[in-house]
């Protein structure tokens, strides 16, 4: 990324404002995401080596072109109007010679991207389309809280209920075990127990919006035990960090889309997130064609 200019945190109220005078909530995903950045940055010392804000000259103040880097893990946007040929500039400076992973890429940009992975010899490995949804902090706060069972109790997730919660996120073809890891010591976390302890719900962080995986034990599904954690987080995310809320769900997830639906959530739109690895052959493969063009439904 040496063609790049590094940013430091202080360049992130002149992102929001960017970003928050455009049609807003239409860019919340992004706004959550910078205050996101800065809180992590700020809260761990040991955070920062990994945590990176790039973009491609000056002009970001005038476009919020932006890339940030977490390891191997990209999330970008920009204002810039179609064909975006300052976002392939800046795209085409990643190293692509070990797996890279974007997160929340917006449709728009997915013609563009597709022609960086082209130039790169990559294509995509792996790929979950989700619908971003919106809800104002001060709605949140004012929604009553469901309850939960009596003797039942929430905690902040910890290391020990890794083996758990990976077990059934790699069923359902969701988050590594790595990652999961990395959420539960970085980001907010929550899990709820029965009365003999036994984690039966839970929900971890991402690094783009404020809340992402969410899982619930096969035997409590449709008692209302979802809907309890998810509106406990985003209170506490509202209250903690004075945020409004933005979050991805899978397509395919009915329950969770439901959920949102239920307390009147703004669609945002669709985002695709990604893996791309060294091209194999010297076509695209039908997987990586079918993916940039049509996301998962």
């Amino acid at each position: 990324m040496k063609n790049l200019l590094k940013l430091t945190t202080k360049a992130i109220p002149t992102f929001l404002k960017l970003y928050e005078s455009v049609s807003y909530p239409r860019h919340a995903l992004t706004c959550s995401s910078f205050k996101n950045f800065a809180i992590q940055y700020e809260k761990y010392p040991e955070y920062q080596a990994s945590l990176e804000l790039y973009t491609l000259n000056d002009d970001w103040q005038k476009d919020g072109l932006f890339l940030i880097k977490n390891g191997r893990t990209y999330y970008f946007d920009s204002l810039e109007p179609n064909p975006f040929d300052r976002v392939k500039k800046m795209l085409l400076d990643i190293d692509y010679s070990k797996e890279v992973i974007f997160r929340a890429v917006r449709d728009q940009f997915k013609p563009m991207l597709n022609d960086v992975f082209w130039l790169n010899n990559v294509e995509i490995t792996n790929q979950t389309g989700t619908t971003v949804y919106y809800l104002n902090k001060d709605f949140m706060l004012k929604l009553p809280q469901p309850p939960i069972p009596e003797g039942w109790y929430y905690r902040s997730l910890t290391l020990d209920d890794l083996p758990e919660i990976n077990q059934k996120v790699i069923r359902e073809g969701g988050d590594h075990l790595n990652y999961i890891e990395h959420t539960i010591n970085y980001k907010i976390s929550l899990g709820l127990c029965d009365e003999n302890g036994i984690l039966q719900s839970w929900i971890y962080g991402v690094d783009v919006g404020t809340h992402g995986t969410l899982g619930v034990a096969e035997n409590h599904k449709q008692k209302g035990v979802a809907s309890a954690i998810g509106v406990k987080i985003l209170k506490m995310i509202a209250e903690k960090h004075d945020m409004d809320l933005t979050w991805n769900t899978e397509h395919g997830n009915d329950a969770a889309h439901a959920l949102s639906h239920r307390y009147r959530a703004s669609n945002l739109g669709t985002v695709t997130w990604m893996s791309v690895n060294k091209r194999v052959t010297n076509k695209m493969s039908q997987m990586g064609m079918y993916q940039i063009f049509y996301p998962k439904l």
